[in-house]
């Protein structure tokens, strides 16, 4: 037997599990403990309703709305989608199409009818803003109310003499142009002038290498480089006469296939020996007009550019180096392209260079030069009025070299995806509220007045999925807008703004493009988000969106999420873990008040989307989501399935997991379905409990982490709310040191970002906050971003840093465990395990006269825990969500601010631990147990302890041996049970019967369980659906009856298992341990079992690749709908049972196990009174 003794708590691991003491418990809020059992209808999930290419039917509609009813699902988001080609996905046409274009009459006919029989139903229908899922765009957007982006010519003139020229029009796309702006400024040195005049060489290591290609002045000119065919790395050679100096690498047009997106620039004299002087990021999406990197100035004969190790070959349009005053990475600092991945690019947005080169080898010498110097601002000469209608520049030019750049705006040509050709166009105007309007009246609009008797009721929200249309840089009115909103113009910078060039400084060029940045934010928060919130408001609907997803341009999750109603996350089950954004959607839940986080959840990818997904699979990802904060599953996705006998039917390509009334288990997922329910509504109650509230940082764009990756990292047992800068600077107050939003969440501490830059009125504000009392942590601000009123902008910083920082009225240096230990603050979650692999998380909420934790074990075994919570003076429940079934434990130990309390978890199980009533005079805090013989199965408690109606304690005992009950008075009582039944095989024989038509037989006998894939028959072994196990078995003797409780565990089940016995209908067991009671259908003498057993789609889907096609497919999708299944004939192959709009599997495809593998045993417990009250009088 294991012991440890855990902060003067003894624990005996061996008995963790006997702490569950059921009883009627009082309530926190008199209808809680019901409304928990029997969840309301506003608390089912939702789902993505994906409708296909116009494959629509009013039976399609009505049969899937009601099947999502019937299994307890409470709403739609409907998405219309075509698929095509999406990023690397070559999908083709696919599903083929429909009869029902796109926003045509029918379609609207159709929507209303869903929204009549969602509201017949008692449904919700959201609807997504556009055809797709990517943005908000479609064939009503015209050009001039498209996205927009910037672009340029260079010109070069020699001065000294009067100039009539013409001037190239830049880049225009769909023949539409605006220009914005002509300037010129002194002319400097290009890298490739230098280049040239150094004598360069390329040369690359392997590959059909084309160095003419590299710098030839067009990107569209590409060579391919190749990685050696001895290993090594893809790598370019450049190479020059004698040393070499260089600060600046541009590269233009790489391609690198599937490598890693980044690259590292050496130096060397000899060619040889080479040291690292710079690291390139290539993660920018979409390409930008240029790559600029900076580095510490270098001089050597050789640089070479190596790619990632694991790409096989790149391509290359040009790559150029050599000195220049460009700024580092200024494309995404101004809005070119932006980092891939939740604003994690932000570490450049700060940087001035990469990495500093290591100290120089002995045998090399450091460079000192003088950089390039920028460009002064007053050296940039506006000339716009200076250019005619038709371009013609008309100037009387000083003398020197100039450049002269003609600055526009045209479309980005970017439209919305994947949708169907009556609904493609393109994406309107992120920046200017006019391309909102055009998007949202030529398709929201046009369905709310076809419903406009539900609107509001059914059809309750309108939605905006993912950003994934890029970028956008400019409007029509922006030079003026950004002149109003900074106060200064920004005329001088365009040099910057277009080609990269420092004006002024460097850090003065840094300042600026922060304004830019935060202007670009601003303006696509309140025209687009906001806008069409309020177009959303202004019909009767309300507004979600997953604004803080990974891909959003300007990445600010936390204030773009707080502009929805509903705001979402979303989590993929193959990354292993949820997604930060959905943090984000919690913090702005709780900041905000609103009652719902919602999340894309479960959208399945790889062996996710492929019909392998059902409930526990998913369940780890999704129980973590819920520990974020996440209270509003939409499941991605249920697919419309428009037309019957059609098995599995659609699917949305290669994603999602396929959750839609065609799937086997979907009527087995009702129990599932109610635990998300439970879970659902009890993190719906009162408000989120935490520490922290941390401010990711006023940039744009800006990282926002989990705990480890906050500024100051938060270890476990603590919790956060991320905040935006609207609720920093105007929504804070504070009472008695606590910080306090309008929505009532009080925090104990304000965690500032890791920035060492702060502007002028947050750090008033933050002086405000500290002055009021708040406990305030982060580092000293050094200056502001802003180049707004610079340079005193920095002196008003730093006059509020000396007054804070320096006499210590913030804490700043320390670890989050020496903060709280100081202010004695103990984790308000912490546990400690024998178990290698523990892993529980939790979430706290808190209602007026009650605690509720969210407890989730981790791990796909059982876990037995010490858990300690944060709250004093109240008794543990434990709430179950899977069953709806309340219990209070018996063994828990009151340590005046702190409970704890042992606590089994099943594998991956998840329980609420409620605080309500006060703790008890008296009670139990350890059992010692020293079983006679180990407990069969590994996953029974050795004893539980019950409390009866009476207020007297049961012992339910598993297995027999002596227990050793200690109370807090100190008192022992020893109970000895040996008369426990031993466990029993149910050996069978089984009797499996199968339905018809699945070329199955009607039914087998089977002596030993085994595996439906292992079955000599190829009906059996390739089945796919619900067949049903029989067998008799002899009950135990009445005397073994009437004194304990009997349970039946399945042992190994693939994949759900509905049980009756004895005609009782005993449930579905979605989740191992398999196991229920049966003791109230259990009799003497003969006993019948039934259990019926649902396995997943991919055996049967592999049993038709068996027998040839009698489709057209291209790839792995369907091309085009068969001439029979058109017509409603039979099929050509009536081997084949399954039809479906893509193929994942292929006749050698391995099979998954399949059905009840066992073993099936019959497991009793002994009923023990104890005489003895344990509730006792309250303290």
């Amino acid at each position: 037997m294991f012991h440890r003794t855990i902060e003067g708590f003894r624990v005996t691991w061996a008995s963790l599990a006997a702490v569950v003491l059921l009883a009627t418990a009082v309530t926190a809020r008199a209808d809680l403990p019901g409304e928990f059992r029997t969840p309301p209808e506003s608390a089912r999930p939702w789902v993505y309703w994906f409708w296909m290419n116009g494959n629509i039917t009013r039976e399609g509609i009505t049969a899937d709305l009601e099947a999502m009813h019937d299994v307890g699902i409470g709403g739609c988001l409907i998405m219309h989608v075509r698929l095509g080609e999406i990023g690397e996905h070559k999908l083709g046409q696919m599903p083929p199409d429909g009869p029902i274009e796109f926003m045509s009459e029918e379609f609207r006919k159709l929507f209303r009818h869903a929204a009549a029989e969602a509201d017949r139903l008692g449904m919700k229908i959201d609807m997504n803003n556009a055809d797709g899922f990517t943005g908000s765009g479609g064939p009503w957007v015209p050009v001039e109310k498209s996205m927009k982006k910037l672009v340029w010519t260079e010109t070069h003139i020699t001065g000294g003499r009067s100039i009539s020229q013409k001037l190239s029009q830049p880049e225009t796309v769909l023949d539409f142009y605006r220009d914005v702006a002509v300037v010129a400024f002194p002319r400097q040195q290009s890298l490739v002038e230098q280049m040239k005049a150094a004598g360069v060489a390329f040369s690359a290591p392997a590959g059909n290498f084309r160095p003419a290609a590299i710098a030839d002045g067009n990107p569209q000119t590409r060579t391919p480089i190749w990685q050696p065919a001895g290993g090594g790395t893809p790598s370019l050679l450049i190479s020059f006469e004698k040393p070499y100096t260089a600060d600046t690498l541009v590269l233009q047009g790489v391609n690198i296939g599937r490598g890693r997106p980044e690259a590292t620039l050496e130096i060397s004299d000899d060619g040889r020996s080479f040291r690292p002087v710079g690291n390139v990021c290539l993660k920018w999406y979409p390409a930008a007009p240029t790559n600029t990197v900076r580095f510490d100035a270098c001089a050597a004969r050789h640089f070479r550019l190596s790619f990632a190790a694991n790409s096989p070959q790149v391509s290359v349009g040009e790559v150029v180096l050599g000195r220049s005053n460009k700024v580092h990475y200024w494309e995404p600092k101004s809005g070119f392209t932006r980092y891939g991945e939740w604003g994690g690019g932000s570490r450049f947005f700060d940087e001035r260079k990469t990495t500093p080169a290591p100290s120089p080898a002995a045998n090399e010498s450091p460079v000192s030069v003088e950089e390039v110097p920028a460009i002064p601002a007053a050296q940039v000469l506006n000339l716009s009025a200076s250019m005619d209608g038709d371009g013609t520049l008309a100037w009387q030019a000083p003398a020197g070299d100039w450049t002269v750049l003609r600055i526009g705006y045209t479309s980005t040509g970017i439209k919305n995806h994947p949708a169907s050709a009556g609904g493609h166009g393109l994406e309107c105007d992120k920046l200017h509220p006019s391309g909102v309007e055009a998007a949202f009246n030529g398709m929201l609009k046009r369905l709310i007045d076809t419903t406009s008797d539900y609107v509001g009721r059914s059809f309750s929200h309108a939605h905006i999925d993912s950003w994934e249309v890029g970028i956008q840089n400019w409007t029509e009115g922006m030079a003026q807008t950004f002149e109003e909103r900074n106060g200064y113009d920004l005329t001088p910078f365009y040099p910057l703004l277009v080609a990269g060039h420092a004006v002024e400084s460097n850090k003065a060029s840094e300042r600026f493009l922060w304004d830019l940045r935060q202007t670009l934010l601003a303006m696509m928060a309140e025209n687009y988000l906001g806008r069409v919130r309020d177009l959303c408001h202004e019909h009767g609907l309300q507004f979600s969106s997953e604004a803080g997803g990974r891909q959003t341009f300007l990445h600010n999750p936390v204030g773009l999420l707080a502009i929805s109603d509903l705001p979402m996350g979303e989590f993929w089950p193959h990354e292993g873990t949820p997604r930060v954004d959905g943090k984000a959607a919690a913090s702005v839940a709780h900041l905000y008040g609103r009652p719902l986080a919602g999340a894309e959840s479960f959208t399945g990818a790889g062996p996710f989307a492929t019909w392998q997904s059902h409930p526990y699979r998913l369940k780890q990802i999704g129980d973590e989501a819920f520990c974020l904060g996440i209270n509003h599953y939409v499941i991605h996705y249920c697919v419309h399935q428009a037309y019957e006998g059609f098995r599995p039917g659609f699917a949305m390509g290669p994603w999602g997991i396929h959750l839609d009334r065609m799937n086997t288990w979907w009527e087995q997922g009702r129990p599932w379905f109610d635990y998300l329910a439970r879970c659902q509504h009890m993190l719906r109650q009162g408000q989120f409990v935490a520490d922290v509230l941390y401010f990711p940082g006023e940039g744009a764009p800006h990282y926002f982490g989990k705990r480890p990756s906050l500024a100051v990292p938060l270890p476990a047992g603590y919790d956060y709310d991320g905040c935006d800068r609207e609720t920093l600077l105007h929504r804070l107050s504070v009472d008695h040191g606590r910080l306090i939003v309008p929505s009532g969440m009080r925090y104990r501490y304000l965690m500032l970002s890791g920035d060492q830059t702060m502007t002028p009125e947050l750090a008033r504000r933050v002086r405000e906050l500290v002055e009021a009392g708040a406990k305030v942590i982060g580092p000293r601000p050094i200056r502001s971003p802003s180049y707004q009123d610079f340079p005193k902008c920095d002196d008003d910083v730093r006059q509020v840093a000396d007054a804070l920082w320096d006499a210590d009225r913030v804490i700043c240096g320390k670890t989050f465990e020496e903060i709280a230990a100081a202010d004695g603050l103990p984790p308000d979650f912490a546990y400690s395990s024998p178990a290698e692999n523990a892993s529980l998380q939790y979430i706290h909420r808190r209602v007026p006269d009650a605690d509720i934790y969210f407890v989730a074990n981790g791990a796909d075994e059982a876990v037995e825990a010490a858990v300690t919570f944060r709250v004093g003076g109240r008794r543990p429940e434990i709430w179950d969500p899977q069953t709806g079934e309340i219990s209070i434990p018996a063994v828990f130990e009151n340590l005046g601010d702190r409970v704890r309390l042992p606590i089994h978890f099943d594998r991956l199980q998840s329980l609420f631990v409620v605080f309500r009533a006060p703790v008890p005079k008296s009670g139990i805090v350890h059992v010692g147990v020293k079983p006679a013989a180990p407990v069969v199965g590994g996953s029974d408690p050795p004893i539980l302890l019950t409390q009866n109606d009476s207020g007297r304690v049961d012992a339910q005992v598993y297995c027999n041996g002596r227990f050793e009950l200690k109370r807090s008075s100190g008192e022992v009582q020893v109970l000895e049970v040996a008369d426990v039944p031993a466990p029993r095989q149910i050996s069978g024989p089984w009797q499996i019967r199968f339905p018809a038509g699945w070329d199955a037989p009607e039914e087998i006998q089977l002596d030993a369980l085994i595996s439906w894939t292992d079955y000599d028959h190829a009906g059996v072994k390739y089945f796919s659906g619900t067949a049903t196990y029989g067998t008799s078995f002899q009950g135990p003797a009445e005397s073994e009856l009437a004194h304990g409780r009997w349970r039946l565990d399945l042992g190994d089940v693939q994949v759900i298992a509905r049980l009756k016995l004895n005609g009782h209908d005993l449930g579905t067991c979605w989740k191992p341990p398999f196991c229920v009671d049966v003791t109230s259908a259990l009799k003497t003498g003969q006993n019948e079992l039934e259990v019926q057993v649902t396995n997943l789609w991919p055996n049967r889907l592999i049993g038709d690749e068996q027998f040839p096609d009698d489709a057209t497919w291209k790839g792995l999708y369907l091309e085009s709908w068969p001439e029979w299944f058109l017509k409603g004939k039979p099929r050509p192959e009536p081997g084949r049972k399954t039809f479906a709009i893509v193929r994942h599997y292929g006749k050698e495809s391995p099979l998954l196990p399949s059905g009840l593998l066992g073993p099936v045993m019959l497991k009793a417990s002994r009923i023990v009174s104890i005489d003895r009250e344990t509730a006792g009088t309250p303290e």
